[in-house]
């Protein structure tokens, strides 16, 4: 479910609500260095939202009405996690304002769609991700203000993992397309992203850092292949015009290395 438009006008009519998840503490920010290629937050920018899209699927994704903003997050839920009969599916609609590490102030805004099916394929009207069988997540994200402009779609499908006949938490595989500081996404994938599940003793209660999987993307004369290490961490591989250049995020902070 997709819109190009702006949220922001319906704060003035909306119930403002907040969501706590550690995965929005980062600034998405960057260190360059001197070569062809120069991180402009891309990396970071993809691995932050990555981590946040797991969020959606714990019991803060639900987004409860527990304070007007957060302070700790900088995001602001406009429309909280709520069935839609027309799409049939949950929608989410939420601004995300940060400050990186130079005192830029950026603020963009998310809207995420998640259609869950039942074992006879009829769409889930309740939200009980972990009792679907299948589960689609789409998210729309747009720039507000900021020196960067965005506006990409991701749009992937999660697969569940077994081990040994049990289930252990779930694949993200999909698409990304749009653009990012002025250049478009081309070929932008997801490569089974793998996030594990969190247990409260012996109920599933959400999904953790994403642990393993790739995402491609190539951008302009470079390809970018962004590899999950877990606790927020990716490391990027970035190729273009006869040389490799590395990157490390950790959630929202990008820092090239060489």
């Amino acid at each position: 479910m997709k819109t190009s438009t702006s949220f922001s006008h319906l704060f003035r009519t909306s119930i403002v609500v907040a969501m706590t998840c550690f995965a929005l503490t980062g600034c998405m920010s960057s260190t360059s260095v001197s070569g062809d290629y120069q991180s402009d937050g891309a990396s970071s920018f993809m691995n932050q939202e990555t981590i946040n899209m797991g969020q959606m699927f714990t019991a803060q994704g639900s987004a409860k009405e527990t304070a007007d903003t957060d302070t700790v997050t900088g995001e602001i839920v406009i429309h909280r996690l709520h069935y839609n009969d027309t799409c049939k599916c949950f929608v989410r609609d939420a601004q995300f304002t940060f400050t990186n590490a130079s005192g830029k102030t950026f603020t963009r805004e998310r809207q995420d769609s998640i259609w869950l099916t039942d074992s006879l394929g009829n769409y889930m009207t309740t939200f009980h991700p972990f009792q679907a069988v299948t589960i689609k997540h789409d998210r729309h994200v747009v720039k507000v203000n900021g020196a960067v402009d965005i506006e990409v779609q991701i749009n992937a499908t999660l697969t569940w993992i077994f081990d040994n006949g049990v289930r252990t938490g779930a694949e993200w595989s999909g698409t990304i397309t749009g653009t990012f500081n002025g250049a478009e996404f081309k070929n932008g994938s997801f490569k089974k992203v793998k996030r594990p599940f969190i247990f409260l003793g012996s109920f599933v209660v959400g999904f953790g850092f994403p642990s393993d999987g790739v995402i491609h993307m190539e951008r302009g004369d470079f390809s970018l292949d962004i590899t999950f290490k877990g606790a927020g961490m990716a490391e990027v591989i970035v190729i273009g015009k006869g040389k490799i250049h590395h990157i490390k995020c950790n959630g929202g902070d990008e820092t090239q290395e060489d």
